[in-house]
């Protein structure tokens, strides 16, 4: 059962029931001390990175202390989080010191959904397996980060690698069983930084701006893509 911080002032369906599918959501979910919350991250084309009031809905906290509960950041922390397509979205937890364990209880659409625990440096496919994590009362609540791939609805899943860039980090996300080796170019093709047999997530910090080229060869295919680092 959702519990009041759920409760939304918005023209957003996403907790009513209904048969529709909606495409390109998340619905991830925290719960500990017999308590549940949700928030829900959802793409659309037509939506802004601002508040849309026809799409999101702000955050409104219960007063129950030992019910931990999760919102996800547009500009403002919101329980209903509608954005154009992106890769990584800021996720909050706010809750008194204990164990907590975040699920995805609905994805659609969406492959390579990652959440990163920034305090641990732990990556985990929510698709697959929930994560238990011990909080501390006045902690940085917004520890976690929510990785996509690119969108599409359809789409196979079968895509050797999602490569994308945030800020000065490069994050290379093999797929599911898949070993490749990870070449990065600057935009003269020189060789700046490889990792041979990489599998899962992997983050490589590179420190001047620019583009570069990454390259991912496994037995499978080879991806290459362009980023820009800031």
């Amino acid at each position: 059962m959702l519990d009041n911080s759920v409760r939304v002032h918005s023209s957003a369906t996403f907790y009513k029931n209904s048969e529709e599918v909606v495409h390109n959501l998340i619905r991830v979910e925290i719960s500990g001390n017999s308590y549940t919350d949700q928030a829900v991250v959802r793409f659309l084309p037509e939506a802004t990175a601002e508040f849309d009031g026809a799409y999101d809905a702000h955050k409104l906290y219960g007063d129950v202390p030992e019910a931990a509960q999760i919102y996800t950041m547009g500009n403002s922390e919101l329980s209903i989080n509608t954005l154009p397509e992106t890769n990584i979205v800021s996720v909050g937890i706010h809750g008194i010191s204990g164990t907590y364990t975040l699920a995805a209880t609905e994805i659609n659409d969406l492959n390579f959904v990652t959440l990163e625990d920034t305090k641990t440096g732990i990556f985990t496919e929510l698709a697959k397996n929930p994560y238990t994590f011990n909080l501390a009362t006045g902690e940085n609540e917004q520890r976690f980060k929510l990785h996509f791939s690119t969108l599409g609805i359809g789409e196979t899943g079968n895509t050797t690698a999602n490569i994308y860039s945030h800020q000065q980090t490069v994050f290379i996300n093999l797929n599911e069983k898949v070993k490749g080796d990870i070449f990065i170019y600057n935009i003269a093709g020189q060789l700046i930084t490889s990792k041979p047999s990489a599998a899962g997530m992997n983050e490589i910090k590179l420190s001047n701006t620019g583009n570069y080229i990454v390259k991912v060869i496994s037995k499978e295919s080879s991806v290459v893509k362009k980023v820009y680092i800031q």
